[in-house]
């Protein structure tokens, strides 16, 4: 993965910061920290500027919503901290 990071653009860079920082105040918090970690990875996909990446996370992405929409005692559907 060293080359998406050697990619990402300085927004890129204080984007992904932020959702760290607020995923870290949450989980302190003992806050669920499911969707900030959502958005910092599809963040990240979207900063390889790969279609083929993206399309691919999209698909799981997919996938894991129908799975926490028909199946919430999916792992991945509880709470994440």
């Amino acid at each position: 993965m060293e080359w998406v990071v050697l990619g990402l653009t300085e927004d890129d860079f204080l984007a992904l910061s932020k959702l760290v920082d607020r995923m870290a105040r949450r989980a302190a918090d003992s806050q669920a920290v499911l969707k900030e970690d959502r958005a910092f990875h599809l963040h990240l996909i979207q900063a390889t500027h790969n279609p083929a990446i993206i399309q691919f996370a999209t698909l799981i992405n997919q996938y894991f919503d129908q799975m926490r929409t028909f199946s919430p005692e999916v792992a991945i559907g509880r709470r994440l901290v």
